[in-house]
């Protein structure tokens, strides 16, 4: 199957990202909850609004950059739920295992060619992508 180069590039993307998105998503989180904190005498001050833990769980539930990071991040899992062992494994290695990996390494440490490198990234980009709903 032929993938438009743009939706192969933007899922590579989304798949070297997938380790840092828990992260992110705590973040995002943490900061939503420690900002503002209510003023020292209980009073509010002016926002015209009465329940600021109402505010937070609000604010928690909206964001855009939460919901695309999970998103995202379920349909890779999904993904990697229908794939066989062999290709679980490249995935570890060539996107979780990022210590300086590159495509030499991965294919010493597999032990696979090339061109069995591409195909099973290939395989991998496909898989996700259909799961996204972009191809």
């Amino acid at each position: 199957m032929r993938i438009n180069r743009k939706v192969y590039n933007y899922i590579d993307y989304e798949l070297t990202n997938y380790k840092s998105y828990e992260k992110k998503i705590d973040a995002i989180r943490q900061e939503i909850i420690s900002s503002s904190p209510p003023p020292a005498d209980g009073q509010p001050k002016g926002n015209g609004k009465t329940d600021p833990t109402l505010d937070k769980v609000i604010r928690l539930s909206t964001p855009m950059a939460i919901y695309k990071m999970e998103c995202n991040k379920e349909c890779i899992e999904n993904a990697l739920n229908k794939l066989d062992a062999d290709h679980k494994r490249f995935f570890k290695m060539n996107y979780l295992d990022t210590d300086g990996n590159n495509k030499i390494k991965v294919c010493y440490d597999f032990p696979i060619s090339e061109r069995t490198y591409y195909r099973m990234r290939g395989k991998i980009i496909e898989y996700v992508g259909r799961e996204m709903g972009l191809i």
